[in-house]
């Protein structure tokens, strides 16, 4: 069965890796995660080689760079300079245990319990991926319609159209409010 590892990031984005190519196939999923999954640095500290690049013009300014307690950085960075660093936690799943849909993509959360899918959806960011799929769908639907402005002069046919996109877009949007499951948000959405 094929394999992938799960963290969860600083920003707490559901990461999913698979064995790298740049192990040539050497490395399992095991070993790669305990090589690639970075590590959140303890106490303030230094890091030669660790690159900053001036904003401007994109050169090296110093290969010494102040990093913070708490940032993340690769695990080999933290290892070269003796740096103390806390590993992020990650599990080596079955690709089968990893939704197919990639919907709501943005809001899958590692699932740590015993469940038999890994990866769970959180409702409440599926709605806000959603909402934003609304706003991009209801300002398609207006822009041929002089947009979402009141004071665009319109023939009465388009007038209805831009009356109708509103009213679809006001029920598509308590469809998404009142929706309580993924496959419900979904559903509003019309897919």
């Amino acid at each position: 069965m094929e394999k992938r590892a799960l963290y969860t990031d600083g920003n707490g984005d559901l990461n999913i890796m698979k064995p790298g190519a740049r192990y040539a196939g050497l490395l399992s999923i095991e070993q790669t995660a305990l090589l690639d999954v970075p590590v959140i640095v303890d106490a303030d500290c230094k890091l030669p080689g660790y690159e900053k690049r001036d904003a401007e013009n994109g050169l090296l300014i110093d290969g010494n760079v102040n990093v913070p307690a708490g940032t993340w950085v690769p695990r080999v960075f933290a290892e070269m300079h003796g740096v103390a660093y806390t590993r992020v936690m990650y599990e080596v799943v079955d690709v089968a245990e990893i939704p197919e849909d990639r919907t709501f993509r943005g809001a899958w959360e590692h699932d740590v319990s015993q469940a038999s899918q890994k990866v769970k959806i959180n409702t409440t960011k599926a709605k806000a991926i959603a909402q934003e799929v609304r706003q991009r769908v209801l300002s398609a639907n207006l822009k041929p319609l002089g947009g979402a402005s009141p004071i665009a002069v319109l023939t009465d046919e388009a007038q209805a159209a831009r009356d109708a996109a509103i009213a679809a877009d006001a029920t598509m949007d308590k469809a998404i409010k009142d929706a309580k499951t993924p496959t419900a948000i979904k559903k509003a959405l019309g897919l």
